[in-house]
């Protein structure tokens, strides 16, 4: 197969249909970086990545996503990272080119549609679902071509789904569209299920959702991420016959960090500057909900039990609660972390919103029983040992219109019978004033781009930035007086896309049940390794929240990425709230 400015062939085995098969190549026909010429005869489309100039240190309301976060005077800090990430979230929200399997039109804006039009796929929408990057092992990702020279990867083809076993429709029909809202997980990485409000569970639209009120989340990465995975043959865990395979990518990472010398980024896992991936999560809307016209909606795909199988529904009246953007920018090689929720997912225990659409709180801390959750839920950790308690009786989810989640794993406070869980209150970290400021100047900015395009019910008006990180650093150095060191900024502060009390103050690893700890067989932890100006050695970190999350992936060789230590999806998740459940989902998080 030649190559072309468009494709590039490598070597590689797979296995495919329970066999291993030898192939001589492997195409990408997809575009190489924004400076790739698109393929003969497709249509010209802008540039959907550059850097932001200093003197453009501003929110603006365009479908080109920022590459690098701009400095002031020399300095990065958390104004300006706030701007990005916004930015990120204006671009990524955009429309996409109208999707028909043609070259360069996932992942891409269209020009000729206004930020707020519901009527086509957004951009990220379009980034390539987990299981359409890692199928299960006897699938090829969706858009391959199989000719005599070797493969050819798609990136561009329409979404398929590959778990391991087919995946029919619940209704039985035959449905020839494929939402691109594939909702097939259903907890938070097997910590917990998360649940909106009760009270409003009477006034739902018609669905055939099993738990109306469960918060389900998808995962996807873009063409650059996307890209990389293929070309390595990593999909399936594997390799293309020419770079480091996964496994041994995996082992000259972990060896490296021992040793404290970096390896080279050629025989690790290191995804390219311009690698994003999302999580964003999605719930049943009430009929009010649905007239507010506050939620982003879309066409969704999630999945239920008929007896022992599983099945799909689709549905068009589900809203998104929170996106997730992580990137990778040349100047933050360990990626940023930005996340945006719906203005009013945190409600009292009369429904009223706890926080403004800018993330003030409307109601005193006091007034909303003096803990972030009812239970409180304390936590002790040490060299010896950790531990997580519930101090108090457990919230009951009936006629209660707050978030409220139920505990997996063992080692978290969950009822032994009964109902009952956590119901939160407010944020374990408050959103912080420099955030809310930027948050305020981004509304201003999607306010007065409205007004001047005739856009009306725009839901992006609804929704804020919690907080993003850009930067590790240690507990240690959080000081109150130090914007970039903010208390908040060290834990995310995120309620939606990590709820429960591991994930609200997480640092450290993460127990096999399910707790947070700062220590590994008894000594302080590491989860952040950067390598130091003179390329000779690790600056290394224990950070928290998002970062240190990932961290965990990153020092287990797959540099921040859950999905690819995860790798082939074998099944969606549906629920089913049983210890047998719950035992397959802490399994496949490998928790």
């Amino acid at each position: 197969m030649a190559k072309s400015a468009h494709a590039v062939v490598v070597g590689l085995s797979v296995a495919v249909a329970g066999s291993l098969i030898a192939l001589q190549g492997i195409a990408t026909e997809t575009r190489r970086g924004d400076a790739a010429a698109p393929p003969a005869g497709a249509q010209a489309v802008p540039r959907q990545s550059e850097p932001i100039r200093p003197d453009e240190d501003r929110v603006r309301v365009s479908p080109v996503r920022p590459s690098e976060i701009p400095d002031r005077d020399g300095h990065v800090g958390i104004e300006q990272a706030a701007r990005y990430a916004w930015n990120q979230f204006i671009a990524l929200n955009w429309p996409a080119m109208e999707q028909n399997g043609q070259p360069s039109h996932r992942d891409t804006a269209d020009p000729d549609l206004k930020f707020g039009d519901q009527s086509r796929p957004l951009v990220w929408h379009t980034y390539r679902s987990k299981v359409e990057i890692y199928p299960w092992s006897t699938h090829l990702p969706p858009g391959v071509e199989v000719g005599k020279d070797g493969l050819t990867f798609h990136y561009d083809a329409l979404p398929g789904y590959y778990y391991s076993e087919g995946v029919p429709s619940c209704s039985g029909a035959s449905d020839d569209s494929v939402a691109w809202i594939n909702l097939d997980e259903v907890s938070q990485i097997s910590l917990d299920y998360m649940f909106n409000g009760t009270s409003g569970a009477s006034g739902y639209a018609p669905s055939e959702s099993s738990s109306p009120t469960l918060i389900r989340f998808l995962a996807k990465a873009n063409r650059t991420y996307s890209d990389y995975i293929v070309g390595r043959g990593y999909f399936n865990h594997g390799g293309n016959g020419t770079d480091v395979d996964y496994f041994q990518a995996v082992t000259n990472f972990t060896n490296a960090i021992a040793s404290g010398e970096p390896a080279g980024s050629e025989t690790i896992v290191q995804f390219p500057v311009g690698s994003v991936m999302v999580k964003s999560a999605w719930r049943l809307l009430t009929n009010d909900e649905v007239e507010s016209g506050s939620f982003h909606t879309a066409p969704v795909r999630f999945y239920e039990k008929q007896g022992d199988a599983t099945c799909y529904h689709q549905e068009t009246t589900w809203g998104m609660v929170a996106l997730h953007i992580v990137q990778k920018t040349l100047g933050a090689p360990t990626f940023t972390f930005a996340t945006f929720e719906q203005a009013d997912n945190i409600k009292d225990s009369e429904g009223q919103p706890v926080e403004n659409v800018y993330g003030e709180m409307l109601i005193d801390s006091g007034q909303l029983g003096g803990a972030s959750t009812t239970p409180r839920i304390s936590h002790t950790d040490g060299p010896a040992g950790t531990t997580t308690t519930a101090d108090g009786p457990f919230c009951q989810p009936a006629n209660n219109p707050r978030l409220f989640y139920r505990n997996i794993p063992a080692g978290l406070p969950k009822p032994e019978t009964g109902d009952g869980g956590v119901c939160v209150n407010y944020r374990d970290n408050a959103i912080p004033q420099q955030i809310i400021d930027v948050n305020r100047e981004a509304q201003g900015q999607i306010r007065a781009y409205n007004q001047d395009n005739g856009i009306r019910n725009s839901p992006w008006e609804h929704y804020k930035l919690v907080n993003i990180q850009y930067q590790p650093f240690n507990f240690d150095d959080i000081d109150p007086s130090n914007p970039d060191r903010q208390r908040s900024t060290f834990y995310q502060a995120n309620i939606v896309v990590e709820t429960n009390r591991t994930l609200q103050e997480f640092s450290g690893i993460q127990t096999p049940d399910g707790q947070t700890s700062d220590y590994k067989a008894g000594e302080p932890a590491q989860n952040v390794y950067v390598v130091n100006a003179a390329g000779d050695a690790y600056d290394h970190y224990n950070m928290g929240g998002c970062m240190g999350c990932h961290g965990n992936a990153q020092v287990q060789g797959g540099d921040f990425s859950f999905t690819l230590r995860g790798g082939p999806v074998r099944e969606p998740e549906a629920p089913e709230f049983t210890d047998a459940a719950a035992s397959r989902l802490m399994e496949k998080y490998g928790f």
